[in-house]
């Protein structure tokens, strides 16, 4: 597990950590300006230097008093000198939360505890984005690079509630004066992030991340918890590793009088969304499994179980060695029987097609229509020697090209690597088997009556070896055609309209 502290830290450039170790976040009140009294704020020092926020602690009555008190708090951050509040704000927000149990020091000593801290911080990350954000669009590339590092804090600020559930963080009516106000913010905290990682090379900041970082980060946007274990620290995460990360606030947080998506995941089409544009393309099969779970049930077991015994269809022919036909007929079955259960749940649930990566029996289709354009010797041959090494052949090129096409998308590498593109591999493979089984036992026969005679007939390729040799040949096919799907990757779902641009 990890602290908030350490989660907020990780990735942060050496200089902008080294920018803001020096500064200290002392609590005190300040004078109002009008109407007499005080106002709670905070005063960051550094040096004999000091930067105020007279009105960052004080309480935001409701919704539309906590949207007008950001603005307001955006214009301070504005006009404050040094720039150290918007420069190098990631960092002093790890100061921030820094702590465990709320301080128990004398008042006058104005330190802030972890929970204070993280109020602090939040209502902060609302003003600097807002700063940054119009900076970089006047054209500041350094506000343009340091947006993303604020909206990575912004989103671990926000949902860090429900990821560190034994800290009482005051989010209700603190953070915004009410839920109403912070659960929307939350969402697009999330988003914002979601969009930064997905288009992470058009950001400085990011390219030099390493793609286990990305990984890490894009899993955040999703599960609970995916550090690594790590108990040092008081504020750890007590959620298991694959939970979903469906709502900024624990369940047990959540008023019956909060907003009705409080009960299920704020937006619903941002897990399917964050597959389709950022786990797929990473090959991240399993995980993709694991967040549409909640949108699809239970249901694709059953396709995934035929597709699985389609994928062992080459072992198990080797024991009808005698029937060819009947084999080829067999798997054609229970192929039909996989692709129709896809369609009636895809009829149901669109985001079912996100599963089964159909760009491959779209391409061993291709390959299936070249092959049965050939000669028919293929399908008479007097040892089975050639056949096997031919399929050899093509399922390493398919392998070694998909593993290529892997690192290009910046996958890590070594066994994350090898088991991403094998699991592919056995997908499009099976994919592969079914597609063959069809064409073989109902399409040959109707357009090439010969060949349809010649696997039947004696002496016939083994149904085992034709299975294996036709279904390589559309794998191969349905990986190395990739440049008909708008190069799109093989895991990209199918007939799929992009949306090109931050909005994508």
């Amino acid at each position: 597990m990890t602290t908030l502290e350490r989660l907020l830290a990780e990735g942060l450039p050496r200089e902008m950590i080294m920018d803001a170790a020096g500064w200290t976040a002392v609590a005190d009140d300040f004078p109002q300006e009008a109407g007499g009294g005080t106002t709670s704020g905070v005063r960051f020092t550094v040096d004999g230097v000091s930067v105020s926020l007279p009105d960052v602690r004080k309480r935001w009555g409701n919704a539309a008093n906590a949207a007008e008190a950001v603005y307001e708090l955006a214009a301070q951050v504005r006009v404050k000198e040094p720039s150290i509040l918007t420069r190098s704000f990631p960092a002093l927000a790890v100061g921030l939360v820094r702590g465990g149990p709320p301080a128990r020091l004398p008042a006058e000593d104005g330190q802030l505890s972890a929970e204070d801290g993280w109020l602090v911080a939040v209502r902060l990350a609302e003003a600097v984005r807002i700063v940054l954000e119009d900076a970089a669009t006047a054209g500041d590339r350094t506000a343009a690079r340091i947006l993303p590092l604020v909206h990575r804090t912004r989103f671990l600020l926000l949902w860090a509630p429900r990821r560190f559930p034994s800290v009482q963080f005051p989010v209700d009516p603190g953070a915004f004066g009410s839920l109403e106000a912070f659960l929307p913010r939350a969402e697009q905290a999330r988003l914002d992030w979601a969009l930064d990682l997905v288009n992470h090379e058009e950001h400085p900041q990011l390219l030099s991340w390493q793609a286990e970082k990305l990984d890490a980060e894009l899993r955040r946007l999703a599960f609970v918890d995916t550090a690594s274990a790590d108990t040092a620290g008081a504020n750890t995460a007590g959620a298991g590793r694959h939970e979903l990360l469906s709502t900024p606030l624990p369940a047990t947080a959540m008023p019956a009088t909060a907003l009705p998506a409080a009960t299920g995941d704020p937006d619903p089409g941002f897990r399917t969304w964050l597959v389709r544009e950022a786990f797929l393309p990473r090959f991240m099969l399993l995980p993709s499994w694991r967040v549409l779970r909640p949108t699809v049930g239970r249901r694709p077991l059953g396709v995934l179980l035929l597709m699985a015994t389609v994928l062992l269809a080459p072992v198990v022919a080797v024991v009808f060695d005698t029937h060819p036909l009947g084999v080829l007929r067999g798997v054609a079955a229970v192929t039909g029987a996989a692709y129709l259960a896809m369609f009636l749940l895809a009829a149901r649930r669109r985001e079912m097609t996100n599963l089964w990566c159909l760009r491959l029996p779209a391409g061993a289709a291709l390959g299936m229509a070249a092959l049965i354009s050939l000669d028919d010797a293929w399908a008479h041959t007097n040892t089975w020697i050639w056949p096997v090494i031919a399929s050899a052949a093509l399922l390493t090129v398919a392998t070694g090209y998909l593993a290529f096409e892997a690192q290009g998308h910046g996958i890590p590498g070594g066994r994350i690597l090898a088991g991403r593109v094998l699991a592919v591999v056995a997908l499009g493979f099976a994919h592969a088997v079914g597609v063959a089984s069809l064409v073989l036992a109902a399409v040959v026969p109707a357009v090439k009556p010969d060949l349809a005679q010649t696997l039947a007939g004696p002496g016939a390729t083994p149904p085992a070896v034709l299975l294996t040799l036709a279904a390589s040949v559309g794998l191969a096919a349905g990986v190395l055609l990739q440049m008909l799907w708008d190069d799109r990757p093989v895991t990209y779902p199918l007939t799929h309209l992009p949306w090109r641009g931050r909005a994508r």
